[in-house]
């Protein structure tokens, strides 16, 4: 069954960080809704765009623009790209209206919220694009939108990029994604790659054994449980990391 996440989260949360991991070491696919928009932008300003800037005014409010005459236009955009490549698993990077929220979990997306407080965020931003965002750009929809929406998980991203990383991998495991690489070059492209057949039966044994524990356990081991997760969730990536590396 194909994988599909929405990624949701206010300009400089870490999306676009979260979703070159899950393209590296997941091998997902990467699409943005606003992948379109700024190919129109940058046809009509091209000077706009010199130097590497972003204009993120011009493209928040080009986007309404268009957006004022199909609601969609901007979803409808990725997800006709989606159908035509068809990727086993796939990530849009942008999520941050309601309407390409709702779209998403129409579409069977599982939706997951990056956060960062707003300092950092502003901190990030101005070291990343070279000037601070402005007043209409912290207001605008697209900025305000996101926390009205439901997300399946929520991601800190309030530390180191290691710490966000930490998380993926932890969440990974809940879902029950696994590490892929392509089988000749070692590059994730969607040929699995797990780990040997002992250590994985062992690895599952232990969850089953937590899945025992958290069932029938005082409420005083879900800590303990936690832990117990995250740490064979670990030695499971280790295993498949160094498999990658050596092959």
């Amino acid at each position: 069954m194909p994988v599909r996440f929405l990624l949701m989260g206010k300009a400089g949360a870490g999306k676009d960080t979260a979703a070159e991991y899950l393209v590296r070491r997941y091998g997902f696919r990467r699409y943005a809704f606003a992948d379109k928009l700024k190919e129109v932008a940058r046809g009509l300003w091209p000077e706009e765009f010199a130097d590497g800037r972003k204009p993120r005014r011009l493209l928040q409010e080009l986007g309404t623009a268009v957006r004022g005459i199909d609601p969609l236009v901007w979803v409808r955009c990725v997800f006709r790209q989606m159908e035509a490549e068809n990727p086993a698993r796939a990530v849009i990077t942008d999520g941050r209206l309601l309407n390409e929220y709702r779209a998403c979990r129409e579409a069977g997306f599982t939706v997951i919220r990056i956060d960062c407080p707003d300092q950092v965020r502003m901190d990030r931003l101005l070291l990343r694009d070279g000037v601070p965002l402005c007043r209409e750009e912290t207001s605008h929809a697209t900025e305000r939108e996101i926390e009205l929406a439901e997300p399946d998980f929520i991601l800190d991203n309030s530390g180191s990029t290691d710490d966000l990383y930490r998380q993926i991998v932890d969440l990974m495991w809940r879902l029950k994604i696994d590490l892929v690489e392509d089988s000749e070059n070692g590059h994730p492209q969607g040929g699995r790659r797990t780990v040997s057949p002992a250590l994985g039966h062992a690895l599952d044994a232990a969850a089953a054994a937590v899945e025992k524990i958290r069932a029938a356990g005082p409420g005083g081991l879900e800590w303990a449980v936690r832990e117990l997760e995250s740490a064979c969730h670990r030695v499971r990536c280790a295993c498949n990391t160094a498999r990658l590396f050596n092959s």
